[in-house]
């Protein structure tokens, strides 16, 4: 899976505009972390990076 693929599949979560993806590596498993912020909150979307399946939608704290 691409870094595009993955936003697409963030953005198919959450609608707004994409402002980061890393890949990252969580408990031996490739991840894609995908950040995208909407006019009033900033989410962050966790890919997995072989499957594309979502594992976890989260609303970050932006103070």
């Amino acid at each position: 899976m691409t870094e595009s693929q993955a936003k697409e599949i963030a953005l198919k979560q959450i609608q707004g505009t994409v402002v980061k993806v890393e890949l990252e590596t969580d408990n031996g498993v490739q991840v894609y972390e995908v950040d995208v912020k909407t006019p009033t909150k900033l989410f962050e979307v966790k890919i997995d990076a072989n499957t594309g399946k979502v594992l976890k939608v989260e609303k970050e704290n932006n103070n």
